[in-house]
């Protein structure tokens, strides 16, 4: 990987590259001999059995990633370690980078839930992301479903009450 006009260690693959908003930061994945490990600025974080999804704090100070390991995925951010869950996806910042928010399936359970700063929310039979979904969102906001009807979810922060 070339960045800066500075040649980067070879890797057996790499994930597509990820800018920070302000587009002075970097993050990708790369792959070496079944290892992978989140590249950022450059630097070369724990490697895992597997990680994917970098995203930027909007004031490009914070990154957030899903690493596996053990067969369980859990979300690293700005370098600690999240509690493991079967599965993580829609990972994102609120509009001001200090919440960090993400659905997830809890160990166990086949029941998705929105978790915020590490707190889990209700599990739903469904949770849903709009796919115009703001980048950074004023107010949590998601669809949850159930067996007969949808119903929109708007949550402040917490803390923020």
């Amino acid at each position: 990987m070339m960045c800066g006009g500075r040649r980067g260690r070879i890797y057996d693959d790499v994930g597509m590259p990820v800018f920070s908003p302000n587009g002075r930061r970097l993050a990708y994945y790369a792959r070496r001999v079944r290892r992978y490990t989140m590249v950022c600025d450059g630097k070369e974080g724990p490697t895992y059995k597997g990680a994917r999804w970098p995203v930027f704090s909007p004031d490009s100070k914070r990154l957030a990633y899903v690493a596996v390991r053990e067969g369980k995925e859990f979300v690293v951010t700005d370098g600690r370690e999240g509690k493991p869950y079967q599965a993580i996806r829609s990972l994102g910042f609120s509009a001001d980078g200090r919440h960090l928010f993400y659905v997830a399936v809890p160990v166990g359970s086949r029941s998705p839930l929105m978790v915020c700063d590490g707190i889990e929310g209700a599990p739903h039979v469904r949770i849903l992301i709009p796919r115009k979904f703001e980048r950074y969102p004023a107010r949590l906001r998601y669809v949850v479903t159930g067996y007969s009807k949808a119903t929109l979810v708007e949550a402040e922060w917490p803390g923020s009450s």
